[in-house]
């Protein structure tokens, strides 16, 4: 906790204004060693169909395995993250890109890393899709799920993000 004095007075009057409001707060003690608890990353594939009569649109969301998330601390880990973000832009434009199609597979949908705790990370992917089929949805993100795992993506993939982050 903390408290700022901002303005034109004195020290002394500062001081009395504080212990006239906050004197009577008791003094906390140190804590003591912060635990911090590990929750342990899902491995094992699993899957869930969750159904509301009263829904009036489908969305689809796909969690894959987590990982324990490494700490930002050299170079390398610098790149990487830029790596992952450069990869993250490239893979949304494409689901993007579907959406202008003339019957696409989804209303919107992205695919992005994100973090279940504090040392806990994931890759997930989501598709709305609208009243439209959602295993068209499903089946449109996983098709391109598969294409990024095959590095199908190309150089030109690549000029818009890469411009993005080198012009800040």
């Amino acid at each position: 906790m903390a408290v700022i004095v901002v303005g034109d007075i004195t020290v002394d009057k500062a001081e009395e204004y504080i212990t006239k409001h906050f004197g009577w707060f008791k003094q906390i003690l140190p804590m003591k060693g912060k635990e911090i608890c590990s929750v342990p990353p899902y491995d094992v594939p699993d899957a869930m169909v969750v159904t509301d009569k009263e829904a009036t649109r489908y969305d689809v969301s796909i969690q894959y395995p987590a990982f324990v998330k490494a700490p930002l601390v050299t170079e390398e880990d610098y790149k990487k993250s830029i790596i992952r973000s450069l990869f993250s832009t490239i893979f949304n434009n494409r689901l993007q890109e579907l959406t202008q199609k003339e019957n696409p597979p989804f209303v919107f949908g992205s695919g992005s890393f994100g973090s279940y705790g504090k040392r806990i990370d994931a890759f997930s992917l989501d598709a709305g899709s609208g009243t439209q089929s959602p295993e068209a949805a499903l089946k449109a993100l996983m098709t391109e799920a598969e294409k990024a795992k095959r590095l199908v993506l190309l150089q030109q993939n690549l000029n818009v993000p890469k411009k993005v982050i080198t012009t800040g």
